[in-house]
């Protein structure tokens, strides 16, 4: 049963909306409802012919059908709907599970559509485009919960399945392990609004109201939160605040920073107030062993006190994290909090520690989540953005039974990759897999650039990740580390956890890249008859040799292999059957590139439009479904988990 009515899909005109939402809805058994579909139904006319008289009148016409549409789920309690909005839709619904759709491409097929209608009214289409963009987009991103990103070249039965698995985990996070012990944390007293239904509809444990964000609860505020579980964080030098919340909420936790303790006991403000649960909070600049002893010391102060029995405290060490080191002094604070009976909460602070939430998630007493997935949000006053962990990066990790094991994508950038979600329903589907399996992206830059490479795999080792899988710029440097057995691969993009002796390398290398590059020109031949042939290549990257090895084993035949900083100019050929974009989204491999016939690039974000004599377009989709299952497979065969392979208990 899903824990919400209805599924809104938001977003501009020509993304797909109705085409991939009605494919889902299918494919779920869910009703399906076009907007503007059903708006042209009841009134007997177009929306377009309705705009054209009165946009006020639209936009009216547009709200009281969605309010039947409401009225007649209530009504008749029939499966859930999922909603495909028209662009300008507002103000958007507050109900539901809210998506934004966003095509790669939409401004080009929407020029196409519109540019008919706006010269019948000399009115220019770029304009109209990108005043859609400035208005809409930021309503989008402030209201959606989730944000599905298609890329350019992806067929609509592959977007499809990516909506429905967005709003199948959602519809089923309730049942699942984390959510009774994730709390939301607004910032505002409209994101406060919004938690309390976003805490309803999946099943989270309350809300974090915090006193440097909330100095009060007004009136509205406390009607607002009215019997959901508030948990009230004190971040100021003001015990009574506690007090103050608690007469108009329903408080069951009291989390203290332990700079404000002192003063807290002292007052008695927490005698005045009935919490279940204390949580006595650090957030030292640094993992120190004084800030451990000092976060050991206030929770022995707190037990004395009486005011909780010692197993309703707990202890939340929120250290900024800044080096391997100083995370692996955290994990040893972290057993001795352990040793001495105390209930803990682990948060190590920082972009670059993100990933390691959802493995603490399953021991921590506690987790946390902001209001929406904008991942840089800013603080009341107007600081920098904090990096935070939202639902649209927790979701894979929430969806099903608790993994058992932890593999991941380290390099830099990761944050737009899509393993997170491809890697975990593959790992929920597969009822082969002997163990629940879920994926983490870990920023890992250059190590000439920061930090050492053989540092963050120890660490990675420690903590139990079973594998990795490798991309930009350490697919090359990963093998010339002293922790890594290469097997005679020049780059290598995946690793397993190797059980050697001491002292000898403790990853193992191979590369599953040229496995996705086999599995397109298969794609190429079988589902386009295009090839055997000839290919030209564009990249020298760390992902190159794989696809040089790929190619020579098949029957098609390299005929020019070019780095993407020359352009073609070094290799030029009258015309190919298949040209390999493996140089990212750059200008060079579009500078006059040879005829083809196909064009694939090895990526799955940003991706351009080739040129117009192309016939068929691929992007890094089919490439990096054949690397992944790969991946997977090496993977399988050294099924280290959390509870066999850390040495840092986590």
């Amino acid at each position: 049963m899903s824990a919400f009515d209805f599924v809104y899909l938001m977003g501009h005109r020509a993304t797909g909306k109705t085409t991939t939402g009605e494919m889902a809805a299918r494919q779920m058994d869910w009703e399906f409802v076009d907007l503007d579909e059903m708006i042209e139904t009841i009134t007997g006319e177009s929306c377009a012919d309705i705009i054209a008289d009165s946009e006020q009148r639209f936009r009216r016409v547009e709200r009281q059908t969605l309010d039947a549409l409401r009225t007649r789920r209530r009504v008749s309690g029939n499966t859930p709907c999922i909603v495909a909005l028209g662009g300008g839709f507002h103000p958007l619904p507050e109900d539901g599970l809210r998506i934004w759709m966003y095509r790669e491409g939409w401004r080009h097929t929407a020029r196409q559509l519109r540019e008919p209608l706006q010269r019948s009214r000399n009115a220019d289409v770029g304009d109209e485009l990108d005043e859609m963009e400035r208005q809409r987009e930021p309503r989008w991103e402030a209201s959606a919960h989730l944000k599905l990103h298609v890329s350019r070249g992806r067929p609509v039965d592959r977007a499809a399945r990516e909506l429905q698995t967005l709003i199948q985990w959602s519809a089923d996070l309730p049942d699942e392990t984390y959510c009774p012990k994730t709390w939301l944390t607004p910032t505002t007293p409209d994101e406060l609004k919004r938690a309390v239904r976003d805490c309803n509809s999946f099943g989270l444990a309350g809300i974090e109201l915090r006193s440097d964000q909330f100095d009060s609860l007004e009136a509205s505020d406390a009607d607002a939160v009215e019997g959901t579980p508030l948990l009230a964080s004190l971040r100021t030098d003001a015990p009574e605040w506690i007090a103050q919340i608690a007469q108009s909420s329903d408080m069951q936790t009291v989390d203290i920073d332990l700079e404000y303790l002192e003063a807290t006991l002292e007052v008695g403000a927490l005698n005045r107030v009935d919490a279940s649960t204390i949580v006595v909070s650090s957030h030292p600049g640094g993992a120190t062993d004084r800030a451990c002893e000092a976060l050991l010391s206030a929770g022995d102060a707190l037990a004395d006190a009486g005011v909780v029995p010692r197993d309703h405290i707990v202890l939340k060490y929120a250290p900024q994290i800044q080096s391997v080191e100083q995370l692996c002094a955290m994990f040893e604070h972290r057993k001795q909090a352990i040793r001495d009976g105390w209930d803990v909460t682990v948060l190590p602070q920082g972009p670059e520690y993100r990933w390691l939430r959802p493995i603490l998630a399953e021991t921590n007493a506690t987790n946390y989540m902001p209001v929406g997935f904008d991942p840089l949000r800013r603080t009341r006053t107007g600081g920098e953005p904090r990096p935070q962990f939202d639902l649209q990066r927790w979701l894979p990790h929430l969806a099903g039974p608790t993994p058992d094991v932890f593999d991941g994508l380290i390099g830099k950038p990761v944050e737009h990759s899509q393993g997170d979600v491809w890697h975990r329903r593959a790992a929920l589907a597969n009822e082969k897999d002997e163990v629940s399996s879920s994926y983490l992206k870990i920023p890992v830059e250059s190590p000439e650039e920061r930090g050492n490479l053989e540092d963050v795999l120890r660490l990675l080792e420690d903590v139990g990740i079973r594998g990795l899988s490798v991309t930009a710029p350490l697919k090359r440097r990963i093998v010339e580390t002293r922790s890594v057995e290469a097997g005679g691969f020049e780059a290598a993009n995946t690793l397993c956890r190797a059980s050697t002796g001491e002292g000898e390398p403790r990853w193992k290398a191979t590369d599953t890249d040229a496995e996705g590059m086999r599995r397109c020109l298969r794609t190429l031949e079988d589902d386009h008859d295009i090839g055997p042939g000839e290919v030209a290549v564009i990249g020298t990257g760390g992902v190159a040799p794989a696809i040089r090895r790929a190619i020579e084993a098949s029957d098609w035949e390299l005929v020019a292999h070019v780095r993407g900083r020359d352009g073609w100019s070094n290799g030029a050929v009258d015309g190919v059957d298949l040209i390999v974009n493996a140089a990212g989204d750059h200008d060079s491999p579009y500078v006059d590139p040879p005829p083809s016939t196909a064009w694939l690039d090895l990526h799955y974000r940003g991706v351009r439009r080739p040129p117009e004599t192309t016939e068929v377009h691929l992007n890094g989709d089919i490439f990096f479904d054949g690397q992944a299952e790969a991946q997977r497979r090496v993977w399988a065969e050294h099924p280290h988990s959390r509870q066999n392979g850390s040495t840092h208990e986590v």
